[in-house]
C-alpha cells in the first residue's frame, strides 16, 4: 500500500491576540493563555483527539477540481500548530496537489483556530481525496494530542 507524505507548512500569524486571558478552567493541557482549557491531558499511549468543526469540503461532498479550499476549525487548541504533515489514507485516489508544497494559513478567532488552505488542482480526477494528519503532537508539558481521522474525506469532479 503506498501512501503519499505531504507536508504543509503554516504561516504562523502574530500572536498578538487580545481578550485571551485564563478563564479560570486550567488544565495541564492550558497553554498559560486560557487555551486548551477544556483537554485533558493524553499521553503516547492514549493521544486526546483534537475538536473540529466547520470542515471544508465537508465530508461526503464532491467539489470540482479548482481550486479547493480545505479549511478546518481547531477548537479551543492547548497551543497554536506551526506544522502538521498531511497523508494519503489507503481510500485516496486523486494523486497528489499543486501547489505542492501548499501555503497554510491560521487565524485565531476567539478561542479557536481556522486553518485554511487551497488546493489549486489534484493531479487525478475525477477522484476521491482521504487525507489525515501524520503523528502525534505535544506540547512542552507532555501532553499529547491527535487529529481525528480521517482530516478530509470528499470527491473531486472535472473541472
Amino acid at each position: 500500500m503506498l501512501k503519499h507524505l505531504f507536508i504543509a507548512t503554516l504561516l504562523i500569524l502574530p500572536w498578538g491576540l487580545s481578550g485571551c486571558g485564563s478563564d479560570g478552567r486550567p488544565t495541564t493541557a492550558d497553554d498559560g493563555h486560557g487555551h486548551g482549557a477544556s483537554y485533558a491531558c493524553g499521553t503516547q499511549a492514549a493521544p486526546v483527539t483534537f475538536v473540529l468543526s466547520s470542515v471544508v469540503p465537508a465530508p461526503g461532498t464532491a467539489v470540482p477540481n479548482r481550486s479547493v479550499l480545505q479549511q478546518f476549525t481547531l477548537v479551543d487548541p492547548p497551543f497554536l500548530i506551526d506544522t502538521f504533515k498531511l497523508e494519503a489514507l489507503p481510500q485516496h485516489t486523486a494523486g497528489t496537489y499543486s501547489p505542492n508544497p501548499l501555503t497554510v494559513s491560521v487565524n485565531t478567532q476567539s478561542r479557536d483556530h481556522v486553518y485554511s488552505m487551497t488546493v489549486d488542482a489534484w493531479a487525478v480526477a475525477p477522484s476521491h481525496v482521504e487525507m489525515d494528519t501524520q503523528g502525534l503532537l505535544e506540547t512542552d508539558s507532555g501532553c499529547v494530542f491527535k487529529f481525528p481521522s480521517p482530516l478530509f474525506s470528499y470527491d473531486v469532479t472535472t473541472p
